[in-house]
């Protein structure tokens, strides 16, 4: 199955490399504005999010709206034995480089439960209809969502979207897929 999965993320990688990316800037743009515009998101006061990389669905536009808001925000930092801690920032002042040179907030910042999230935005490289994703490889979002119960919600391109997704006993399923053209509730397929 590792090598079915490794196939898929070597054919998404190809497929992000061959769009312009200002094609990929104004798919992120329409993504964004589903997210923004999504009753689950709108409602949760406590929102995850992640610093987009390597042509990953952007999140600029939603961090500006959830600072507009006075919601409060948490993004991921990568620590030792490939986990993610959780801070809360209050704007772009708060974030700095740190692993593989994504955004992520400061070492001085306090680390909260995962659990104090009400809804996570995570990326992907596929997904399926199921609510299947499949990350890059490292565990970082599978091991976070494990024992998460608040909502889980991808970003996507649409071609990121494929009939099955692969997966294992420790792979973590997403909720609520947004693409720039729809929404994909999970649990209801």
């Amino acid at each position: 199955m590792t090598n079915l999965k490794d196939q898929i993320r070597k054919q998404m990688r190809l497929q992000l490399r061959s769009y312009d990316l200002n094609e990929l800037k104004a798919f992120s743009k329409l993504a964004q504005e589903h997210l923004i515009h999504n009753k689950d998101f709108k409602d949760a006061n406590s929102i995850g999010l992640y610093s987009s990389f390597d042509k990953e669905v952007e999140t600029g536009l939603i961090f500006s709206d959830l600072i507009k808001r006075k919601k409060n925000i948490f993004f991921p930092k990568v620590q030792k034995k490939n986990r993610l801690i959780w801070s809360k920032v209050d704007g772009p002042n708060d974030l700095e480089h740190g692993y593989l040179g994504i955004l992520e907030p400061k070492s001085n910042l306090q680390i909260f439960d995962i659990d104090l999230i009400d809804l996570l935005v995570v990326p992907g490289l596929a997904f399926d209809i199921q609510g299947r994703r499949l990350g890059k490889g490292m565990g970082f979002y599978d091991r976070s969502l494990k024992n998460y119960s608040g909502i889980r919600i991808a970003l996507a391109y649409d071609f990121q979207i494929i009939a099955e997704v692969p997966s294992h006993s420790h792979d973590e399923k997403v909720d609520i897929i947004i693409t720039p053209t729809r929404e994909i509730y999970c649990s209801k397929c």
